[in-house]
């Protein structure tokens, strides 16, 4: 599941998706709900940055059974934070109003580890709708987390966020200083996916 997950990273989605259909018939009772939730999220997001949209939808129609079916209803605010960035990456301010009026986003615990991505749906949500301090505010708390935690691709992740930040805010020179930072620390591993999700977000700092 790993390998899966960092061959994704790598923008290799063939290879990924192959070892993920792969441990997906593995499944049975005597693993983690935890664990099979994440590689069904895996696989759905495989499948839409290959453009498959119909194995997507069935993928999470699958997930969302399977959560049900072993009783793991905790399980489905991380999905809904997974929806909720899918539609709030495609510029939907609508839906990044939604996920903002959830009864458990407003909670300001972002030092929370077992939070961490539904409260970096959040900042997008905050980057979309252009509430900037907020989102600022934010990204430079699960930054620290991240860092506590030596998650380098969770750092690199807030320090992509934060630098479109400061890139709308006109701080252009410190956007370029911070993504240049990410694209040398990524490029001996060759992530380049937590930089490319971003989108048109991202493109005018790596443009300049």
């Amino acid at each position: 599941g790993a390998e899966s997950g960092l061959l994704l990273e790598k923008n290799k989605l063939h290879e990924a998706l192959d070892i993920a259909l792969s441990l997906k018939n593995t499944i049975d009772e005597s693993m983690s709900p935890e664990f099979v939730y994440a590689l069904y999220v895996l696989m759905a997001e495989i499948y839409l940055l290959l453009h498959q949209r119909d194995k997507h939808e069935v993928t999470i129609k699958e997930v969302k059974g399977y959560i049900y079916e072993s009783s793991s209803q905790y399980l489905l605010k991380n999905l809904s934070a997974y929806e909720a960035r899918t539609t709030i990456l495609n510029g939907d301010k609508t839906a990044a109003e939604e996920w903002l009026k959830n009864y458990f986003v407003n909670d300001n615990s972002f030092n929370e580890f077992y939070k961490i991505y539904r409260n970096f749906t959040t900042a997008r949500a905050y980057i979309l709708l252009m509430q900037t301090d907020k989102a600022w505010v934010v990204l430079n708390k699960l930054k620290a987390l991240s860092e506590n935690y030596d998650r380098l691709l969770d750092t690199a992740e807030a320090d992509v966020l934060l630098a479109i930040v400061e890139w709308i805010t006109g701080k252009k020179k410190e956007a370029q200083n911070r993504l240049l930072g990410v694209l040398l620390s990524m490029q001996q591993y060759g992530f380049i996916r937590v930089i490319a999700n971003e989108g048109k977000a991202v493109l005018p700092i790596l443009s300049s």
